[in-house]
């Protein structure tokens, strides 16, 4: 996950070359979204969930191939208290922040 501090500055810097790009000097205000419309371009947060959804090179693989069985695993069961719960439920909660499922994500 992406901190905070560094996807602003990763922002900050787009907007600027979206600016540069499209001639817009500093007294002229136009907000972030609607440079991002003029561009057609979505927040760098977004287009980061977007990118790690793509799990098109686990899919492409043998179907006997265990990262491929992975993905389409169903768990059950419980972890061992020490263990991290949030792996595959932070894989879930960023499919669905995205807007997508599961069938679109391996498409």
């Amino acid at each position: 996950m992406v901190t905070k501090d560094i996807s602003r500055r990763l922002q900050v810097f787009v907007n600027n070359c979206f600016r540069r790009i499209l001639g817009i000097s500093w007294p002229e205000k136009v907000s972030n979204v609607d440079l991002w419309k003029r561009c057609g371009e979505v927040s760098i947060d977004q287009q980061i969930r977007c990118r790690k959804c793509k799990y098109g090179h686990s899919l492409r693989r043998d179907p006997d191939h265990i990262p491929r069985q992975a993905l389409e695993w169903n768990t059950q069961g419980k972890r061992r208290c020490s263990r991290l719960k949030q792996t595959w439920r932070m894989i879930t909660a960023e499919v669905k922040a995205v807007g997508m499922t599961w069938s679109e994500v391996k498409a």
